[in-house]
């Protein structure tokens, strides 16, 4: 009889070993509750209906506090498009003279976050001793996207949720003067898959 209940409970955990092995975690988090902080966000930008994104920038490691947008939810642009077993969510906002945003390529095992600021002169550098360009894009290490539900990967899905991400530092310059930049996004967004015939942006 020992034996027995002895066999049972060393095949349940096997059982339940082999079944853990086979599930893969998902490349994001999943929180059914995060619906009325979205909208709440978007509601608290000046057009109410677009998507929604919070930035702080952080200028030679001090915060200004008069630096655009601060504080402020600020409209932004954002659209998600799929392309095979693979999801595009990208968001942008016009800053001055200037335009930043994040780019997000989702599939069911991995998430990669990209920072991207485009701006009218070549003053943007990834790295200090770059030449100064137009357009820069790099990864972001840090990094936490939350859905609303697990994605099915069809067009037409809603897709719900709320990006945050920290840049590593960044430059621009203008006049010969090198100025260290750090972003802090977050974004809230609400959307539908689109297909991928739509999808321009490159960066």
């Amino acid at each position: 009889m020992t034996k027995n209940v002895f066999n049972f409970i060393l095949l349940n955990c096997l059982l339940i070993s082999l079944t853990s092995f086979g599930q893969k975690s998902l490349p994001y988090i999943v929180d059914p509750t995060i619906g009325k902080t979205v909208d709440e966000n978007i509601k608290a930008t000046m057009s109410h209906m677009l998507n929604a994104m919070k930035s702080v920038e952080t200028i030679n490691d001090s915060i200004n506090p008069e630096n655009f947008g601060l504080g402020k939810n600020l409209d932004a642009i954002a659209n998600a498009y799929l392309s095979n077993d693979t999801i595009y969510i990208v968001s942008a906002l016009a800053a001055r003279d200037a335009t930043f945003g994040y780019k997000v390529t989702l599939t069911r095992q991995n998430c990669v976050v990209k920072y991207f600021s485009v701006a009218d002169e070549n003053i943007y550098k990834v790295e200090k001793n770059d030449t100064p360009r137009h357009i820069i894009s790099f990864e972001c290490s840090i990094k936490k996207l939350t859905l609303s539900q697990e994605l099915k990967f069809k067009i037409g899905e809603p897709v719900e949720g709320i990006l945050e991400l920290t840049t590593n530092d960044y430059w621009s310059t203008s006049n010969n003067v090198d100025t260290k930049i750090k972003q802090q996004l977050t974004g809230y967004f609400k959307i539908n898959l689109k297909n991928t015939d739509t999808f321009h942006i490159n960066y």
